[in-house]
C-alpha cells in the first residue's frame, strides 16, 4: 500500500509540474500582425534642399505605401514598398520644399501612421 501511496503522489506532482509548465510558457503565435514603424534618424527637422531621412521598421513581411503631404494633403513624393521583417532606409530629398510642417504617412491595409517633420529654411 505505501508503494502505491508513493507512486499516486509522485504521478500526482509530475501531472502538476507539466501542466505548470505548460501554462508558463504558451505557444507563441508563428504570425504576428505586422506591424511598422517610422524613426527619423536625425531628428524630425531638415534643412529644406537636404535629405530626410527615415528608417522604417517592421515586425514581419508586409507591404506599405509611404506618402510625404503638406498640412493640405498635396502629395510631395509617395512609394509603395515590400518590406521584410527588419528596417529600410527611406531618403526624401527636400529640394524646393519650401518650410513649414509635413508629414510621412504610411498606409498599410485599414491603418494609417503619421509622422510629421518639419522643413526649416
Amino acid at each position: 500500500m505505501k508503494n502505491f501511496t508513493k507512486a499516486l503522489a509522485l504521478t500526482g506532482i509530475l501531472f502538476f509540474a507539466m501542466t505548470a509548465v505548460a501554462f508558463a510558457n504558451p505557444k507563441k503565435d508563428s504570425h504576428p500582425k505586422p506591424t511598422v514603424e517610422v524613426y527619423f534618424l536625425q531628428g524630425n527637422e531638415v534643412q529644406s534642399g537636404d535629405l530626410l531621412k527615415a528608417e522604417l521598421s517592421a515586425n514581419a513581411t508586409t507591404e506599405v505605401d509611404v506618402v510625404v503631404e503638406n498640412l493640405y494633403g498635396e502629395v510631395l513624393a509617395e512609394k509603395h514598398i515590400d518590406i521584410e521583417k527588419g528596417s529600410r532606409l527611406l531618403k526624401f530629398k527636400m529640394e524646393y520644399v519650401p518650410a513649414g510642417t509635413y508629414a510621412i504617412k504610411v498606409y498599410q491595409g485599414h491603418t494609417v501612421k503619421e509622422y510629421p517633420f518639419v522643413v526649416k529654411s
